[in-house]
C-alpha cells in the first residue's frame, strides 16, 4: 500500500512538474544553454522515444522528453510542432496555439501549419487571431475555399464588404452553399445598415453556428448603445453552448422590461436553467406585451404544459392557431399536444375533441409524418389499435426515419408483446438526436441491449 501511494505521488509530481514548467521552459527557451553535440542518430532516437510514449498514451512522459531534448538542442520548429500535437491530444488548445505560433515563426511559409493554427484559433474562439492567420492562409493559398468561407463567417458582422468577397468564393461549394447564400442575401440587401450584425447573428442562429452568432450579437450590442435585444440573444446563444447567459439577460431586462422579445428570451433562459415558474412568468409578460403574436402564445402554452396545467396549455395553443389563421405549424403543435398528453381523446368518459382535431389536422396535412404518427398514437390510447398501426405505418412511408413514428411503432409492438420486432425500431431512434432518444435508450437498456 505504501509503495502504491509513493508511486502515485511520484506520478502526480511529474504531471505537476510538466504542467508548471512547460510554459516557463518555452517562454524562456532562448535563455537556456544549448548543447549542439548530439548526433543526428541520437536526436532520431530521442524522437522515436517521444513518438513511442505518445502512441502508448503517455503524453506527459512524451512532453517531458521534448523538454529535455529542447534543453540540449533549443526549441526547434520540429520540437514545437511535436509539443503542440501532444498538447492537442491532451486537449489543451491554448498550449497548442502557443507552440505552433513558435513553430510558424521559424517556418512562416508552412501552409499546413498555418491552416492547423487557424483551426485551433477557431476552436478557441480567438476571433482576431483567427482572422489574421486566415488572411495569411489566403495569401499563401488563394484557392483555399475553406479559408475564404471561415473569413466570410467571422467578418460578416464587422466588415460586410470583405465578407461578401470571401463568401462569393465559398458559395459555389455545396458544403458551404446554404450558409454562404443566406449571409450574402443579408449582406447584399442591407449593406449600409449599422446594425447588420444583428441580422447576421440571426442567420447564424438559424444554421446552428452559435459561437459566430454570439460574436455577431456582441458587436450589435456595442453598436446599438445599448441594444437590449442583442444582449438577450447573447444570453440565448451562450445558454445553447453550455455557457452562462445570466449576466446578459439580466442586463437586457434591466434596459427594457417592456420589450416582448426580451421577456420571451428571458423565459427561454430561465427554462434552460430550470427555473420553470420564473420562465412561465416571463412568457406571460411577453404574451401580454405582444398580444397578437401566435409564436408567444404557443410558447406560453408549452410553458403551461411543463407545469402540467393542461387546460391553460390547450387554451394558449388554440389561441396560437386562431391568431395565425390556422398556420400548419401551430395546428400541428396543438395536435401533438393532444397525442403526447393523452388529452381529450375520448378516454374514460372524457370528450374526444382532441382526437377529432388530430384527425382533421392529419387530413389537412397529409404529408406531415409527425402529425400522422401522433394520430396513430392517440388512436391506440383511445382503444383503436388496428387503425392506429395503419396511421403509424403511413407516417413511416412518408418519412422512414422519423423518430416519433419509429418510437410509436416500437411502443405498439412492445405493448403487444412483440419484443423482438420492437427493438430494431428503438435502435433506429437512438441513432439520431430527438426527444425520444432517452426513453428509447431506457427501453433498450431494460432488455439488456445497451
Amino acid at each position: 500500500m505504501t509503495r502504491q501511494l509513493t508511486y502515485r505521488r511520484a506520478v502526480l509530481f511529474v504531471v505537476l512538474l510538466v504542467l508548471i514548467l512547460v510554459p516557463v521552459v518555452y517562454i524562456g527557451a532562448s535563455l537556456l544553454p544549448v548543447d549542439n553535440t548530439l548526433s543526428l542518430e541520437e536526436i532520431s532516437q530521442r524522437y522515436a522515444a517521444i513518438d513511442s510514449n505518445r502512441a502508448a498514451g503517455r503524453p506527459m512522459q512524451a512532453l517531458y522528453q521534448i523538454e529535455a531534448l529542447a534543453a540540449q538542442t533549443g526549441w526547434t520548429a520540429n520540437l514545437q510542432l511535436h509539443a503542440g500535437e501532444i498538447w492537442r491530444d491532451v486537449g489543451d488548445l491554448t498550449r497548442v496555439a502557443s507552440f505552433w505560433e513558435g513553430a510558424l515563426a521559424a517556418n512562416p511559409d508552412d501552409v499546413p501549419l498555418i491552416r492547423a493554427l487557424a483551426e485551433t484559433y477557431l476552436e478557441l474562439q480567438q476571433w482576431q487571431e483567427a482572422v489574421d492567420i486566415l488572411r495569411l492562409l489566403v495569401e499563401h493559398s488563394p484557392g483555399d475555399v475553406w479559408a475564404h468561407y471561415q473569413l466570410g463567417l467571422i467578418l460578416a458582422a464587422f466588415n460586410p464588404l470583405e465578407a461578401r468577397q470571401h463568401l462569393q468564393i465559398a458559395v459555389g461549394i455545396p458544403a458551404y452553399h446554404d450558409v454562404s447564400a443566406a449571409l450574402l442575401q443579408v449582406l447584399t440587401a442591407n449593406p449600409n445598415d449599422p446594425l447588420i450584425s444583428m441580422q447576421v447573428g440571426l442567420v447564424f442562429v438559424d444554421v446552428g453556428l452559435l459561437p459566430h452568432a454570439e460574436l455577431a450579437f456582441e458587436h450589435a450590442s456595442v453598436i446599438g448603445k445599448p441594444f437590449p435585444e442583442a444582449l438577450a440573444y447573447i444570453a440565448l446563444v451562450r445558454d445553447e453552448q453550455g455557457k452562462d447567459g445570466s449576466q446578459w439577460i439580466e442586463q437586457a431586462v434591466a434596459l427594457d422590461a417592456e420589450n416582448a422579445q426580451v421577456r420571451f428570451l428571458q423565459g427561454v433562459h430561465l427554462r434552460t436553467i430550470g427555473d420553470i415558474d420564473g420562465s412561465l412568468a416571463a412568457f406571460e409578460a411577453a404574451a401580454s406585451l405582444s398580444p397578437d403574436n401566435p409564436a408567444l402564445m404557443a410558447e406560453l402554452g408549452s410553458a403551461y404544459r411543463q407545469v402540467d396545467d393542461l387546460e391553460r396549455a390547450e387554451q394558449w395553443l388554440t389561441r396560437a392557431v386562431e391568431a395565425s389563421q390556422g398556420d400548419p405549424q401551430f395546428a400541428a403543435l396543438l395536435a401533438l399536444f393532444y397525442a403526447e398528453e393523452g388529452y381529450r381523446l375520448g378516454i374514460a368518459g372524457v370528450d374526444n375533441d382532441g382526437l377529432e382535431l388530430l384527425r382533421s389536422t392529419a387530413a389537412a396535412q397529409p404529408t406531415n409524418a409527425e402529425v400522422r404518427a401522433a394520430l396513430g398514437w392517440a388512436l391506440y390510447q383511445a382503444g383503436m389499435p388496428d387503425e392506429a398501426i395503419g396511421h403509424i405505418d403511413a407516417a413511416l412511408n412518408i418519412e422512414p426515419d422519423n423518430p416519433r413514428a419509429l418510437f410509436y411503432k416500437g411502443r405498439l409492438l412492445l405493448e403487444t408483446d412483440n419484443i423482438d420486432a420492437a427493438m430494431p425500431f428503438f435502435e433506429r431512434v437512438i441513432s439520431q438526436e430527438s426527444p425520444f432518444f432517452d426513453e428509447s435508450l431506457r427501453i433498450l437498456q431494460g432488455f439488456g441491449l445497451r
